[in-house]
């Protein structure tokens, strides 16, 4: 049994014992709203909204116990439900930033993207370093395709919390996406050298030092993903991450360095482990002059990768 599972179990005990001696409705709210957390905590969200809902029975004024059922509703896509938990907690705590947040979540939810990017600017307007607060709504404004102001946003996350690995990947994935690879590079490669082997910080380094071509340190990296993906425990590889791996070396040993032999062994690597993002494969055939093309060639049509032919003109 796990451990998080004896937990509920022992906490349920003793809900039990305290109901039979003299306990004020107060401490009775609170161990409802401790026990609605941990059945949160597991998942087990049905649960957790019946322990909370119990809790403000006991007392209504449990502001921290209204405010998680009302998270529990946007799971449950009961939008208006949590809007108006949400709204009515605002009322009384207007400077409450995470209730201006988690309304920019529900609108985020809702599809609403233009209201949930304002609620997050509300929530900035009173505290600018809210570093959570810059990433979600770069992520708002890279949904609605407005990738250059998402830089924006993921780059005020990273100013304020630089440690967070996950803002400066989503910074990066954003300067990816408008081409623009040695800022990826200059902001993961310090992080990768500093000797942090995060396969997701890898790959990304990885696909923008190729797109770069800067084949040295692309080649280094990718040596070092693979070696990061075979340290993982069986049960937490995952085939989809080293095939990209794979195929980035290929394509740097094969264009960067000319070494066909060890370059085309990679690339039948990478497509036996089930790389198939036709885009880069395709860009091989920009190459026809280089090294062991033909075989590269052969490689892809077998697995039925090749360039669209030109229509032929329709005869009148």
């Amino acid at each position: 049994m796990k451990r998080q599972y004896w937990g509920v179990s022992l906490f349920l005990l003793l809900l039990l014992l305290g109901s039979c001696t003299s306990v004020s409705n107060n401490e009775a709210a609170q161990a409802y709203y401790n026990l609605g957390n941990a059945y949160f905590d597991l998942g087990q969200l049905n649960e957790s909204k019946r322990a909370y809902q119990r809790a403000l029975e006991l007392d209504p004024s449990l502001a921290a116990a209204t405010y998680n059922l009302a998270r529990i509703y946007i799971e449950d896509r009961r939008f208006d439900d949590a809007e108006g938990i949400l709204l009515s907690l605002l009322e009384t705590d207007p400077g409450n930033t995470l209730l201006h947040e988690t309304l920019g979540w529900l609108e985020f939810r809702r599809g609403r993207y233009q209201e949930a990017a304002d609620r997050y600017r509300g929530a900035l307007e009173l505290a600018e370093g809210n570093a959570a607060a810059w990433y979600n709504l770069g992520r708002i404004l890279e949904t609605t395709g407005e990738t250059g102001k998402a830089v924006d946003a993921y780059r005020e996350a990273v100013y304020y919390e630089p440690d967070v690995l996950l803002y400066r990947i989503s910074l990066g994935k954003a300067h990816y996406l408008l081409e623009d690879y040695l800022k990826t590079v200059d902001l993961l490669y310090p992080v990768y050298s500093s000797g942090n082997r995060d396969l997701r910080l890898m790959v990304l380094l990885l696909k923008n030092l190729v797109a770069a071509e800067e084949y040295p340190a692309a080649l280094e990296v990718a040596n070092a993903g693979i070696d990061s993906w075979e340290a993982e425990a069986p049960e937490e590889r995952q085939d989809a991450t080293k095939a990209e791996i794979l195929f980035y070396k290929a394509f740097t040993l094969l264009l960067g360095f000319e070494n066909t032999a060890e370059g085309l062994s990679m690339l039948q690597d990478s497509l036996d482990s089930g790389y198939s993002d036709t885009d880069n494969l395709l860009l091989f055939y920009e190459y026809p002059d280089i090294p062991g093309f033909e075989e590269i060639q052969e490689m892809l049509e077998d697995k039925k990768v090749a360039p669209k032919e030109a229509s032929a003109p329709q005869g009148e």
